[in-house]
């Protein structure tokens, strides 16, 4: 399994659990503060207790909620620079009806996580780039192929070779994947067949 979706898998299986133990603390603390209510508890020790449960599930739900949100998030994201590959965050923000700022910090916090692959954002063009670990000759040379002949001459031999645009069943993104290849998905590093 790649390193993208572990930390994908990962955080949504930890963020449903916060979310569980959160309404659970809440529940308890819903309890706590009925029995207090009608009288069957007293104001002592307890009632700390009750403001502990509520505290740590209110925190346990949000954090759980952000989580799971930042996954459905990061799907989103995939889908549409898959798309168009530019990365603008801007294009991102009037996807999401979001603020430029709340995209960028919610970009960091899926990078930092390592729901990207090597990604960075540059500030200066204020937009995400994907490091895939082709190089640019392996672009060049996977629809031409450069030769020399005897006497020299540099000659451009087409080789024909068919692509097709394969769906990663991890992040959603789409790829460019030569017929009967298998590559590394440029957005989570997941295997893709190109078959």
């Amino acid at each position: 399994m790649n390193r993208s979706k572990v930390a994908i898998v990962a955080s949504n299986t930890i963020g449903f659990f916060q979310w569980i133990f959160g309404i659970f603390f809440l529940v308890m603390a819903g309890f706590s503060l009925f029995f207090y209510i009608t009288g069957q508890m007293k104001l002592d020790s307890t009632s700390y207790t009750t403001i502990v449960f509520f505290a740590m599930g209110l925190a346990l739900f949000l954090a759980g909620r952000k989580r799971r949100k930042s996954v459905k998030d990061f799907k989103v994201y995939v889908q549409h620079l898959s798309n168009n590959p530019a990365g603008y965050i801007s294009d991102l923000a009037e996807i999401n009806g979001e603020s430029v700022d709340l995209v960028t910090k919610k970009l960091d916090y899926m990078i930092q996580k390592k729901y990207f692959v090597n990604a960075h954002i540059n500030r200066g063009e204020n937009r995400i780039i994907i490091n895939s670990n082709k190089s640019i000759s392996d672009i060049m040379n996977a629809t031409t192929n450069i030769t020399q002949n005897a006497q020299g001459d540099i000659q451009e031999v087409n080789n024909d070779l068919e692509y097709i645009t394969v769906k990663c069943p991890n992040c959603g993104g789409n790829n460019k994947v030569e017929l009967g290849k298998v590559i590394e998905c440029d957005y989570c590093g997941s295997s893709i067949k190109g078959f």
